[in-house]
């Protein structure tokens, strides 16, 4: 299997974690922000990863690539063994996507799209070489390719922090009542929630070596010092602990 991936995406550390704790056999392409989606296009109908490739088969998006891993791979199940459970997984991803992952992703690049060093460092860890030296060129016009993608301005940003507070009460909520999202089992529904706040998190198991702290921009900083008293904190820590297998 070959996964082509940005080491940065959360989206593609899902699929990621997934094939690990399945204990499949895969290779990673890492691709270049940007000029990927001439890559990707050819192997696939959109432009965006993760995308997976098992021989013939080409899967596209993180929550279409673990259906398949599940459907194909069943050692080591990601869904609920219970029915009712299972149709509330489709609910829960569609939710930490668009509330939490999508969100998280426009924050974030609102601000550190302005600081070009520290930006090219974290999008290109990972990818072929010559990244660096093709963003010394493209970068602008790839600044404002990523703000019109992600219809990044001033007020989509406020409005992001403000949906990412909602987002976590939420699953703050939950977890004062049970150890795990959905059922009383580590689920895909726990993975997808850990893969997306584990910017925030920072857990010794990620395979991505997040920028330091002192680094980031200020509303960034501030946000992970919110997110430090939360319970949401330890808990994306212990799921990473205990459910992430060693990354080689």
């Amino acid at each position: 299997m070959i996964l082509y991936q940005f080491t940065i995406s959360p989206f593609c550390e899902k699929v990621r974690w997934a094939l690990d704790y399945k204990a499949l056999p895969y290779q990673v392409r890492n691709l270049i922000p940007g000029p990927h989606l001439l890559q990707v296009r050819r192997l696939a109908p959109s432009s965006s990863v993760p995308v997976l490739q098992d021989q013939e088969i080409v899967i596209q998006g993180s929550s279409e690539i673990l259906d398949y891993l599940e459907r194909c791979y069943p050692e080591r199940r990601l869904n609920p063994v219970d029915e009712t459970l299972q149709a509330q997984v489709i609910e829960w991803e569609s939710w930490l996507e668009k509330s939490i992952a999508v969100e998280l992703r426009r924050f974030f690049y609102a601000y550190m799209l302005d600081n070009r060093a520290l930006t090219t460092r974290q999008l290109l860890q990972g990818a072929p070489w010559y990244g660096t030296w093709l963003y010394a060129l493209i970068y602008p016009k790839l600044k404002i390719m990523m703000q019109q993608n992600m219809n990044i301005t001033p007020s989509t940003a406020e409005r992001a922090y403000t949906r990412l507070q909602t987002g976590f009460a939420r699953i703050n909520e939950r977890l004062q009542t049970a150890p795990f999202l959905l059922g009383e089992q580590f689920s895909r529904v726990d993975l997808t929630a850990a893969s997306f706040l584990a910017s925030l998190c920072r857990p010794p198991e990620h395979s991505y070596r997040f920028a330091a702290f002192t680094d980031l921009p200020e509303p960034l900083r501030d946000l992970q010092q919110e997110v430090r008293e939360m319970p949401l904190f330890d808990w994306t820590l212990q799921i990473y602990r205990h459910h992430r297998c060693p990354v080689e």
